[in-house]
């Protein structure tokens, strides 16, 4: 009886000591923004938009993205440009095959500080099933309303190559940047 008591203490200490609460902070699709933009002919600059898509940011400590997992999911189908033609052309097997690969998925397993306010995160992007390791740095514009929403920019740039978007020949760079703007926004803890 001794030994089962001092194994649930044994094992509820340790539960305590290494299991914390999580703040959870959902990406606010209607006012939040991914674009891109990709070099034309050497001259020019493509730029464009994901219309739908969302996400959500996991951290130990509220207000601190130190360590933070992040989860993103973009719908291949909403990517807009200025011409139709050209959104309907992206969303063909050239460049997204969007029919075929429905989403764009992001994942960090840990947001790491690299000065005040500023974060790396390298993770997983896949991109018509192909996954790559990439890093994107974050900058954290801080929280309002006693920390129920907050923001955060996004920058980093992608091989289009490297994730078998061809379409566009030498004409279309091979350098996609993106930067995306995210509220983020207090959800209930996850315990």
């Amino acid at each position: 009886m001794i030994i089962i008591k001092k194994t649930i203490f044994t094992v509820a200490l340790f539960i305590a000591i290494f299991s914390e609460a999580q703040f959870r902070y959902e990406i606010n699709g209607g006012h939040s923004n991914i674009g891109f933009a990709v070099k034309w002919n050497d001259i020019a600059i493509r730029t464009g938009e994901f219309k739908a898509f969302g996400g959500e940011i996991l951290t130990i400590k509220d207000a601190d993205l130190s360590g933070a997992t992040v989860a993103l999911k973009i719908n291949s189908n909403s990517i807009d440009v200025i011409a139709d033609h050209l959104a309907d052309k992206l969303k063909g097997d050239e460049f997204l095959d969007a029919a075929k690969f429905t989403q764009i998925i992001f994942s960090c397993s840990g947001l790491k500080l690299t000065s005040p306010n500023n974060y790396s995160a390298n993770g997983k992007l896949t991109v018509k099933g192909i996954t790559k390791d990439v890093e994107f740095l974050v900058e954290d514009f801080g929280r309002k309303d006693d920390g129920k929403y907050g923001a955060i920019k996004v920058i980093g740039a992608i091989s289009r190559k490297e994730f078998s978007i061809l379409g566009g020949g030498d004409s279309l760079g091979d350098k996609i940047t993106v930067t995306s703007f995210f509220e983020i926004n207090k959800k209930d803890k996850k315990e």
